[in-house]
């Protein structure tokens, strides 16, 4: 083998030596050692050093051709400068000590720490020295420097020497500076623009765009730059360039004005309104061209198309609504009155069971007309986003049974069986007073629509997250024509019952509104002369205890808490509501106090501290129930206090909890709601 290595004496000397090693082997063929020759080529090797140093010069100083020539003894830290290089620093000859440090003073402040950096990589190898720096002449006046420079090693490596060349690059500097400035103002009146500027050529590519453009298209400035404007198009057909009348018009001179929709990098497409031009600079022809967005504005615009239709469409609902109003009150209005005429003028002659059936025939017509006018302030309010939506956690049983008791009258009178189906471990999670709603209108619908001695069913079942309510009948049924329209409005689905009763079809739309409010769907099958099953979906809460308000727990009660009489005070100005308050709580108290104004029911509290439950009406003379209610929970915190008010509209139960009720009711008050919504309160209370 041949190789060179360094041998250094116990003196600190240094030699290099080239060795040549060969194994000895015997005849065996069994290696018996090495055999080696070195010789030392120190000098051989400085000598070449030497060689390749002056090379170096040589090559540097063909090279540099008029610059300043300098070089760095590292191991002695001598420097040593030719007169270009004392001129490119301005300092005379007798002011240079011939150091590092002379470099280093002559350099800008601001450069220096780089300049350091620069020499330091350079010496310990990991880069060229080739870098640029400022000079600080003696007279205050700043040169530009450019510099180049190689490093010369011993045969260990060790850095001996840097050589390098020096010239002055001002000019050129300035030069650069004042056209970048120049271009500098430019572009920022180019790109602070807020509309969108292009400069194209002829054949349509972007030569310039600022960034309001490069913005509103999703792109950087450089990823447009020499795109093909059509490329934004949305109609490749009717891009720029290829819109030949208008191009005719601004080749001849003339600012054109034209929308075109461009498509956005994450190809979204938007309008702009585009006025172009044609420009020469240094004689070459350019389009510029200007790009206002008017996305918005078109959106606008057809927002406006669309609430005009919706106007048109809201008249003839008004119409339909009117007409509806004017058909369906007047007969049961007609019939209620002519009863009560007859009971004003013949009472005294009539027998106890024709009155009775007089009364039952009254109470059944008022039912059929309060249910229509309800139903028509419920869609009233819903079409115009009034319809309050409280969702609540409650039993689904209660809730059909309230309901039902509205239509069993009707049912009853023609003979028609209800059964109903429902579990009463099953919880919802539904707006009460909505839910309601839809199942009187759709058992309703099934009384109409049922012939005598036929049969409703009503049942419920859970389905994943959701329980499916059905309301099954055996009434006539309809046709695939009338089930596609029974939930538009501008169709007439409206037909009389099997006796003639009155139908308008809103009942089925408030339904549909209802249902949808509270996230679920609702559907019709029928068949003409084999009944109907209308199903709806609502949220299924799998609790069997659950939270109402303010940490009302509504568990079931104790023995204790059940058979314990309450002690009530109703808080109502209208004699009629008081006395069938009176009659709906009596089988929960034998100590009811009324009231008739808001300061009466404040006094009374403060003088009854055992008092349960408050039923207060909002609208209270002298002090409405929210400021009674404050005043009360000043002190008295306990009682619970239940809010009644005839204004179901948004925002009215959140003034109620906000002034310090426990719970909230629109009237008509349903008796089994109110009785079960005291026994929940009162239980949980309790607890």
């Amino acid at each position: 083998s041949h190789n060179e290595e360094w041998i250094t004496y116990p003196d600190g000397r240094k030699i290099l030596l080239e060795t040549t090693k060969t194994p000895v082997w015997d005849y065996h063929g069994t290696l018996m050692g090495m055999l080696g020759i070195s010789r030392d080529i120190t000098v051989k090797k400085e000598a070449q050093a030497k060689l390749e140093l002056i090379s170096a010069r040589l090559a540097l100083a063909t090279l540099a051709g008029g610059v300043g020539l300098w070089e760095y003894d590292l191991v002695n830290d001598i420097l040593l400068w030719d007169d270009q290089m004392l001129a490119l620093y301005g300092i005379e000859k007798k002011s240079f000590t011939g150091a590092y440090e002379s470099w280093r003073r002559g350099l800008h402040p601001d450069d220096l720490l780089q300049g350091d950096a620069e020499i330091q990589a350079a010496i310990r190898g990991e880069k060229e020295f080739n870098t640029e720096f400022r000079v600080l002449w003696p007279d205050g006046t700043i040169h530009y420097i450019r510099a180049q420079a190689i490093v010369q090693r011993d045969g260990s490596g060790k850095p001996l020497f840097m050589i390098g060349t020096n010239w002055d690059i001002t000019e050129r500097k300035i030069s650069e500076e004042l056209l970048k400035e120049s271009e500098q103002r430019f572009r920022n009146l180019f790109n602070q623009a807020n509309e969108g500027l292009t400069m194209l050529s002829l054949d349509g590519k972007l030569i310039e765009v600022n960034k309001a453009f490069a913005d509103m298209h999703g792109y950087t400035i450089d990823e447009l730059k020499n795109m093909d404007i059509s490329d934004l198009d949305v109609l490749r057909e009717n891009s720029f360039e290829g819109r030949s009348k208008v191009m005719d018009r601004i080749n001849s001179g003339e600012v054109v004005r034209f929308d075109v929709e461009h498509l956005h990098k994450d190809g979204h497409s938007f309008l702009l309104n585009v006025a172009a031009s044609l420009i020469h600079i240094n004689d070459v022809p350019y389009y510029l061209a200007f790009h206002h967005d008017i996305t918005e504005r078109r959106k606008i615009e057809i927002q406006l198309q669309l609430k005009n239709q919706e106007l048109l469409k809201l008249n003839s609902e008004k119409n339909t609504f009117f007409s509806i109003i004017a058909h369906d009150l007047r007969g049961p209005f007609g019939g209620f009155l002519g009863l009560t005429q007859v009971l004003a003028q013949e009472v005294q002659s009539m027998a106890p069971d024709e009155i009775q059936n007089i009364a039952l025939t009254m109470n059944n017509s008022a039912t059929k007309t309060f249910n229509l006018i309800e139903n028509l302030l419920d869609w009233s309010r819903m079409q115009q986003g009034l319809m309050p939506f409280n969702p609540e956690i409650t039993p689904l049983l209660p809730v059909v049974n309230e309901s039902l008791s509205a239509i069993l009258e009707s049912a009853n009178s023609k003979q028609i069986e209800i059964t109903c189906d429902i579990p009463e471990t099953l919880i919802v999670s539904a707006d009460i007073n909505m839910l309601m709603a839809v199942v009187r209108n759709l058992a309703s619908n099934a009384v109409k629509f049922t012939p005598r001695g036929g049969k409703i069913y009503i049942s419920a079942k859970p389905s994943g997250e959701t329980l499916k309510i059905s309301v099954k009948d055996t009434g006539i049924g309809m046709g695939p024509g009338m089930i596609d329209q029974l939930f538009l409005l501008d169709a007439k689905t409206g037909r009389p019952g099997t006796e003639g009763e009155r139908s308008s079809g809103l009942g089925l739309l408030l339904c549909k509104d209802f249902v949808e409010k509270n996230g679920g769907k609702i559907r019709a099958e029928s068949k003409e002369g084999e009944g109907s099953i209308f199903t709806f979906t609502i949220p299924h809460s799998e609790q069997t205890e659950f939270k109402k308000d303010n940490n009302h727990l509504v568990p079931a009660g104790s023995a204790e808490n059940q058979n314990r009489k309450l002690k009530i005070l109703i808080a109502e100005d209208d004699p009629i509501s008081a006395r069938f308050l009176t009659h709906t709580v009596s089988t929960l108290s034998d100590d009811i106090l009324n009231v008739a104004t808001g300061p009466a029911a404040v006094e009374t509290c403060r003088m009854n501290p055992d008092i349960d439950v408050i039923l207060m009406d909002i609208e209270l003379p002298g002090l409405n129930g929210h400021e009674a209610t404050r005043q009360i929970r000043q002190f008295n915190t306990a009682v619970i206090i239940i809010a009644q008010t005839s204004n179901a509209f948004m925002g009215e139960r959140e003034l109620a909890m906000e002034a310090g009720c426990n719970d909230y009711m629109t009237k008509p008050v349903r008796q089994i709601l109110l009785r079960e919504m005291i026994k929940r309160s009162v239980d949980g209370c309790r607890v």
